[in-house]
């Protein structure tokens, strides 16, 4: 996706163009994932800016910030799917469905998110037994300690979103440690990754989607959520689709996916 050698002179005019510094901008050439380069308060500047940057061959694109920022949904969180005549029928835990045809995926995006988990159980923990630390003259002896309260587990698991190209709301959803692999019949795998992995490769060879995209699935996974609320697994989504739709069919060689909200 980002030019590996975009050429210092296009870096120093597109850092003229958004007021920004040169090296800011080189940052924005590093990474496969659309960035965020510039932030303006009215629109027709931004837009001024989006066309100048266009001009440049790069693709560019705007975003309000609270269409960025907005709570993540999906219209169908799939639990089982059931292939038919030329399409696949996604099913959920509560037995809603969306049917989707065999060439009605634009985007098929994959990628990890690190889930913080809260649940309520005993908490063990070794602690110094004072007493018998006494009685043998001050050696250390610790004991162990239950307590009950809320573990924080972190788990990383794979997700599938599959986008028609009208909405950045997915059309369905699948999340690895969520999802009925029976449909899988002898390909069934003893692990969840093997058969997430197996789904996938099935979907996209189904339905030959316009855009496939895995760049959330290298690397570090994004946490799902942080301090602020704010979901960069989702963020980034909603980046990956905005970029795609910007860039409208697959070119040879794609330019850099840039921002500008």
């Amino acid at each position: 996706m980002p030019l590996a050698n975009p050429g210092e002179d296009l870096i120093r005019q597109m850092a003229a163009i958004i007021s920004q510094p040169v090296y800011q901008v080189r940052l924005v050439f590093a990474g496969p994932l659309p960035k965020i380069i510039a932030h303006y308060k009215d629109e027709a500047l931004a837009m001024t800016a989006v066309d100048s940057i266009k001009k440049l061959g790069v693709i560019v694109f705007p975003i309000a910030e609270t269409e960025l920022k907005k709570p993540a949904s999906v219209r169908l969180l799939a639990n089982r799917i059931e292939t038919g005549e030329g399409n696949i029928k996604f099913i959920s835990r509560t037995g809603e469905s969306v049917t989707i045809e065999q060439s009605g995926v634009f985007l098929l995006l994959t990628g990890r998110r690190a889930v913080t988990t809260q649940t309520a159980g005993n908490i063990t923990h070794m602690k110094l037994n004072l007493p018998a630390t006494l009685l043998t003259g001050g050696l250390p002896m610790m004991k162990t300690v239950t307590t009950s309260g809320e573990k924080r587990e972190q788990l990383v698991e794979g997700f599938i979103k599959i986008y028609d190209g009208k909405s950045d709301t997915p059309m369905v959803e699948i999340r690895q440690g969520d999802f009925d692999y029976s449909s899988l019949g002898s390909q069934m795998a003893c692990t969840a990754k093997t058969n997430f992995a197996c789904v996938l490769e099935s979907l996209k060879r189904f339905f030959s989607p316009t855009f496939f995209d895995q760049n959330l699935s290298n690397g570090f996974p994004l946490e799902s959520h942080r301090a602020s609320g704010t979901d960069w697994v989702e963020e980034t989504c909603r980046l990956l689709y905005r970029y795609y739709q910007a860039l409208g069919k697959p070119p040879t060689s794609p330019p850099l996916p840039l921002t500008s909200d």
